[in-house]
C-alpha cells in the first residue's frame, strides 16, 4: 500500500514538473534533499516525530527549504506535510529519480578506479561506455588502491572488470590451465 501511495506522488510531482519545463531542477531538488536527510540525523528525527505539530513542521520546512528549492518542490513539501505524509519524502525522492533516470535515458555508473580520476579520464570513460550501452551515463566514483591499476565499471547487475588486478589473475588462471 505504502509503495503504491509512494509511486503516486513520485509520478505526481515528475508530471508537475514536466509541464513546467523543471525536471532538472527537480531531480537536482530531490538529490539535495534526499543528501539532506541522509546527513541530518535531526532532521530525520524531526520529520518523523509524531509530536511535533504541522505548524511547527510547515515552520521550519519553511526556513531549511523556501527560497533554496523550486517553487514546485516547497509546495510539495509542504503538501505532503498537509497530508501527514512527510515521512515517505525520501523513498518518494527515491522513485522520483528513478523515474527521472529511465525518461532521460540514463544509468548510474560507479566507476572504480586504484587512484582518482581526472575529469578527463571520466568524461572518456562515460563516453565508450555511452556507445557501448546507448544510455547516458551519470557516474560514481570509487578510489580502491587493491585494484593496482585499471577501473572497474557497474551498471545496475552489470560490470564491466578492466582492473589489472582481474588482468593479472585471469593471466595467472591462465598459466596454471595450460600446464
Amino acid at each position: 500500500m505504502i509503495s503504491q501511495i509512494v509511486r503516486r506522488y513520485a509520478r505526481a510531482i515528475f508530471e508537475s514538473a514536466n509541464e513546467k519545463n523543471k525536471l532538472d531542477e527537480l531531480n537536482a531538488d530531490f538529490l539535495m534533499i534526499k543528501n539532506l536527510l541522509s546527513q541530518s540525523r535531526d532532521l530525520n528525527d524531526f520529520i518523523l516525530n509524531p509530536v511535533v505539530t504541522t505548524e511547527k513542521r510547515k515552520k521550519v520546512l519553511e526556513e531549511i527549504f523556501s527560497g533554496k528549492v523550486q517553487s514546485v518542490t516547497y509546495g510539495f513539501l509542504m503538501f505532503l506535510e498537509s497530508k501527514k505524509r512527510l515521512f515517505l519524502l525520501e523513498r518518494i525522492a527515491d522513485v522520483f529519480e528513478s523515474i527521472f533516470l529511465n525518461f532521460t535515458k540514463t544509468v548510474k555508473a560507479t566507476i572504480t578506479s586504484s587512484m582518482r580520476l581526472s575529469g578527463s579520464q571520466v568524461a572518456e570513460i562515460c563516453r565508450n561506455l555511452e556507445r557501448k550501452i546507448k544510455l547516458k551515463i551519470l557516474p560514481h566514483l570509487i578510489v580502491d588502491e587493491e585494484l593496482i591499476g585499471g577501473v572497474k565499471i557497474q551498471i545496475e547487475d552489470k560490470v564491466y572488470d578492466y582492473s589489472v588486478k582481474t588482468q593479472l589473475n585471469s593471466f595467472y588462471q591462465r598459466c596454471l590451465h595450460s600446464n
